[in-house]
């Protein structure tokens, strides 16, 4: 009986130690919760032929590792959104680096774009890795860009209040 009693403290330690209680990976608590550019004023046409158009950016990263991500084009003038692009899948963070790999995608056809995006699994899933910075409540994240390439500039996300 102490001998069953003493080897169970002795391997408890690495039993728990296998367990991986932050799917997210070490860096990553300060990116849990939603963010969002905002609107922020687009030089083109909503697909209902409004021109007061803003785009907006949102991304929710949650503690058990998924992520969502989305890009909409919003008619100012009356208020609809339709999402063009959203990508959903997993994700874990350093101190630095965000690495997401996207498991659903979705691209709108802008000629007729449904309210509602339906997302698509991906047979073989894409890893992304980018370097992010949290500084207070705006979240920056920065892609790699090769020399010589056009990139597109990146765009701060803010943290969305949570009500509760």
């Amino acid at each position: 009986m102490r001998l069953h009693l003493f080897a169970a403290l002795l391997l408890a330690p690495l039993a728990l130690g296998g367990c991986d209680d932050n799917p997210i990976g070490s860096g990553g608590a300060a990116l849990v919760g939603a963010w969002s550019s905002g609107p922020i004023h687009f030089p083109g046409m909503a697909p209902n032929g409004s021109t007061n158009v803003s785009y907006q950016e949102d991304r929710r990263y949650e503690s058990d590792g998924t992520v969502y991500h989305s890009e909409s084009i919003i008619d100012e003038t009356t208020g609809v959104h339709w999402v063009i692009h959203a990508r959903t899948g997993t994700w874990q963070a350093s101190d630095r680096v965000l690495r997401e790999v996207t498991r659903a995608y979705y691209v709108a056809d802008l000629t007729q774009p449904p309210r509602e995006p339906v997302l698509a699994p991906i047979v073989e899933p894409q890893l992304s890795r980018v370097n992010y910075e949290v500084q207070g409540t705006t979240l920056v994240i920065t892609a790699t860009c090769p020399p010589n390439a056009n990139c597109i500039k990146t765009l701060p996300l803010h943290r969305v209040p949570t009500l509760f």
